[in-house]
């Protein structure tokens, strides 16, 4: 795979002095840590339980992302379609 097009990717670098970039900042913090606790549960029982729940903070976390980025409908679309 080539790896010039993901070293390219511009690093969002957080403004803490930006209420928005913060509170997005802050969203994205809560949902990762969900996450890590459900995978923390070391149960594969458990985490086929919580597959939806993981989809949803993951789902919220790219919402997120494209926010801070401020990316546009065309741009979301493109990356939505890379998956």
């Amino acid at each position: 795979m080539d790896k010039m097009p993901i070293i390219n990717i511009p690093i969002k670098k957080i403004n803490f002095q930006n209420n928005t970039e913060t509170d997005i900042h802050n969203k994205i913090i809560t949902y990762v840590k969900k996450i890590l606790d459900i995978y923390n549960e070391d149960s594969k029982t458990v985490l086929s339980e919580f597959n939806d729940a993981i989809n949803i903070f993951e789902n919220e976390i790219n919402k997120l992302i494209y926010k801070l980025y401020g990316l546009d409908k065309n741009e979301i679309n493109l990356i939505d379609s890379l998956e």
